[in-house]
């Protein structure tokens, strides 16, 4: 009720809260901050092992998917033969297609087709989950970029 008063009051927003509510919306916050900043640590070490696995089937250091630009580089010399075709994902627009048709080959060279591309270019993360424990095979890397 005494919110409802000092809304009626037109009193400034600071005054409508007592420090004990405050308190509370600070420590809602913190914890909510640190839930997000967990699950985002977990899916990154998730990541990092299934780009670790997918790497060491096709006989790439499995070390490289820690560094980010390297894993990059890495997962083009996998795809493609020629790891610095991955500077194209410095073009602002370009990006977007060079990444889709990264992923698209990606399961090419696994010997994986449509459910896999869409899980690719779609679900990521569950793509990659499934490349690296799935039974995919490293065959070669495509010579031709389209």
């Amino acid at each position: 009720m005494q919110f409802l008063t000092n809304l009626l009051t037109s009193q400034p927003a600071a005054m409508l809260l007592s420090s004990s509510d405050e308190e509370l919306l600070m420590g809602m916050s913190l914890v909510m901050v640190l839930v997000y900043l967990l699950v985002l640590g977990a899916m990154s070490i998730l990541l990092i092992v299934a780009n670790w696995i997918i790497f060491k089937k096709a006989r790439t250091p499995g070390w490289y998917s820690i560094i980010p630009f390297v894993c990059n580089y890495a997962l083009f010399d996998i795809v493609y033969g020629n790891g610095w075709k991955f500077l194209l994902l410095l073009v602002p627009g370009l990006n977007t297609v060079v990444m889709i048709m990264l992923y698209v080959r990606l399961a090419q060279v696994f010997g994986k087709g449509g459910l896999d591309i869409f899980l690719l270019l779609f679900f990521t993360p569950i793509g990659l989950l499934k490349l690296a424990f799935g039974n995919a095979r490293y065959k070669r890397p495509c010579r031709s970029f389209l």
